[in-house]
């Protein structure tokens, strides 16, 4: 069973290989991402972490902004590069369809939700 020790350990795992492995990503530091988030997906079930059921991504984060009551700025830059970029990614313009693993972590980290609910359907 995870506990939120290990948890915490998983999550800066997924930071240091998003880091490491910025540029580049070999198929087994992809697979191990893969394992990391399933396992934080499985103990945030088990913790009853808010969580999207169904949802696209960029839904998500829209209803997590309205829900804690934030504005898209307050995403920049520890998120997003730019406000343009939240505003691009959150109304699928310019194809900005999908998040960076580094994104998701860190979007995952503000929210206190599972990184994998902003990487869903890639």
């Amino acid at each position: 069973m995870l506990d939120e020790k290990t948890a915490l350990k998983a999550e800066r795992m997924l930071q240091y290989l998003g880091f490491a492995f910025d540029e580049y990503f070999p198929q087994e530091i992809t697979s191990y991402q893969h394992i990391l988030l399933l396992l934080l997906d499985e103990y945030d079930k088990t913790q009853h972490v808010r969580a999207a059921s169904d949802i696209a991504p960029h839904e998500f984060l829209k209803a997590l902004l309205e829900e804690d009551n934030i504005l898209q700025k307050s995403l920049v830059p520890d998120c997003f590069h730019s406000q343009s970029q939240v505003s691009e990614y959150l109304h699928q313009k310019k194809g900005r369809s999908q998040l960076s693993v580094k994104q998701a972590l860190a979007l995952g980290k503000k929210f206190k939700v599972n990184p994998i609910n902003f990487l869903k359907g890639e």
